[in-house]
Order: structure tokens, then sequence, then C-alpha cells
């Protein structure tokens, strides 16, 4: 019957529902969650990428920003997925090339206030550590000269675990789920998508973070222990 909702109470129905199965099988734990009340918008957002409930989590944490997520096209494949878009405002992005239309969307986003969200890797990791980023996010800020914001993901390849022969089956399991908040960064014309990654590197635990590695910020340090 929740199709037949007006769009508006099914998306509070299925982010409902979501909430539902998230407080069930997440215990989400928050490090630094003040930063995020200091943060002048619009900022891009953006974080390592572990699995598809990584949205919905990032969502849950950043539901007080005005935030549109980079999705891209392909998580319209199955059901899950569907749903999840209709709860996670976004915008569609086709992967493997550049999408002038994603990015002057993106653009005009962050021109008007709202903020971004984006994971710089592309896709999920599926070694569970960070993976080469693609260069798109330079151009959106670049034209815009918005402040990037690092985040830490770790535990979501527990939660919901790849399952590349079968994503539409892809299901919760119950695990822990950090999210370190970083403090924001300005680029500078030199800086390549290198000083965005060693930030989110520096919120990770070393095991994650994979073609990044750097030492631990002080901030990991004092939550690890």
């Amino acid at each position: 019957m929740m199709q037949w909702l007006p769009q508006k109470a099914r998306r509070a129905a299925l982010e409902k529902a979501t909430d539902v199965l998230l407080d069930r099988y997440a215990r989400i734990h928050l490090i630094h969650g003040e930063k995020l009340d200091a943060i002048e918008e619009p900022v891009i957002f953006v974080s390592n990428h572990l699995s598809n409930i990584d949205g919905l989590i990032l969502h849950r944490i950043l539901k007080k920003k005005s935030v549109f997520f980079l999705a891209g096209i392909k998580l319209r494949g199955n059901r899950f997925n569907r749903l999840g878009l209709e709860i996670v405002p976004h915008i569609p992005i086709r992967p493997g090339k550049p999408d002038r239309a994603a990015i002057k969307q993106s653009v005009d986003t962050l021109q008007k206030g709202h903020s971004l969200f984006i994971f710089p890797e592309g896709t999920r990791s599926r070694t569970g550590s960070l993976i080469e980023a693609k260069r798109g996010i330079l151009l959106i800020q670049r034209k815009t000269g918005a402040k990037i914001v690092p985040l830490g993901l770790t535990g979501t390849e527990k939660l919901m675990p790849i399952d590349d022969d079968n994503m539409a089956g892809e299901w919760f399991q119950r695990a822990d789920v950090t999210l370190t908040v970083g403090d924001p960064i300005q680029l500078q014309s030199g800086d390549d998508v290198d000083r965005i990654m060693n930030g989110i590197a520096r919120l990770l635990p070393p095991e994650y973070q994979g073609v990044y590695a750097s030492e631990p910020s002080p901030e990991r340090q004092v939550a690890a222990r």
C-alpha cells in the first residue's frame, strides 16, 4: 500500500522503516559529532565507501544538514537501492566518464547553499581499505571553492557485506559502525585529490587506509583507546 502514499508521506514511511532496521542491526558510534554543528555550509562531505548501506547511514547522521548525495545510476538496479534513493536526496551520476550534467547540477546545488556528499573512490572498496580516488571531485570543488569535510567510516562492510554475485540479495548483519568527523579542508590551487584522501585516511584505523596509508590523527588515536 505504501506506493499509493503521497511522495512526502511515502518518503517519511520508508525512512522510519529503515531507521527500525538500522536500530536493530547497527550500533552506530559518532566521533567528534560536535564538529558537524560548527560547519558553515555549503561544504562537500567525503568518505570512504564500504557498502551499499553507507548512504543511508550517512544520511541519518547528516540529516540536520541540507546534503545531496552523488549516486551512481546503477544503484537503481535493485529494489532495496531504489527505495534508498527515495529516502536520500541525491544527484544521479553516470560512472566511468565525466558526466557534465551531474557536475553542473552539483555546482548549482552548492551555489544554492546546499551541501554535497561524494564518495571520491567512486565505488565500494572490495578490500575494506581505501582504493585510488577519482579526480571528478576536484572539478566541482574548483568551480565552487567549497571546503571539504572528511569523514572516516568503519563497520558498514560488516553491516551489509558486498555480494558481487547477487547485489539484490545483500542484507543486514549485526555490526558496530563508527563515523569519525574531521576538520574542514580548504584546498589550495596546487592540491590534488590525494590531499582529500589523506584527510579521510587519517580518520581511519591502519587496516582501512589502503593506498593512502598514513599515521592516524591524534583524535583517532584517542578514540581507539
